[in-house]
């Protein structure tokens, strides 16, 4: 394989590697932005007087709210992890925390490291 080859190879890695990996990267960072704000937290789920209420501690205060329609089909009683709002304690959600910003992040410094490695190997020829 010629060295003008490798270049072309290259040039082409670089364009798909950096043009894809870069908006990654960022569209990673807004996603774990907007997850930073969401603290985790104990919910116990309650059955009172046959409706199922969520009951959650933090920020020094007891918090509660009616497990919503949509939840009651795989929430019962009993604990569960969730995450609340920093800025709104009143605000809660079930569920472990997302894993697509991690996973965004990975992918878009796998396609930046592709793409520079091909922009260097682009410039072979200019050194020879």
């Amino acid at each position: 394989m010629s060295l003008d080859s490798v270049a072309l190879v290259g040039e082409v890695l670089s364009w798909i590697g950096l043009g894809v990996g870069l908006p990654v990267i960022v569209l990673a960072r807004i996603v774990r932005a907007s997850e930073d704000r969401w603290q985790a937290v104990d919910i116990v789920v309650i059955d009172q007087r046959g409706t199922l209420l969520a009951r959650w501690f933090t920020a020094g205060e007891l918090h509660e709210r009616p497990v919503r329609p949509r939840e009651a089909g795989r929430i019962r009683k009993g604990w569960h992890a969730g995450k609340v709002d920093t800025r709104d304690s009143d605000r809660m959600r079930f569920g472990s925390p997302l894993v697509i910003g991690p996973t965004l992040s990975t992918l878009g410094i796998i396609f930046v490291t592709a793409g520079t490695i091909g922009f260097v190997a682009s410039l072979l020829p200019l050194l020879s």
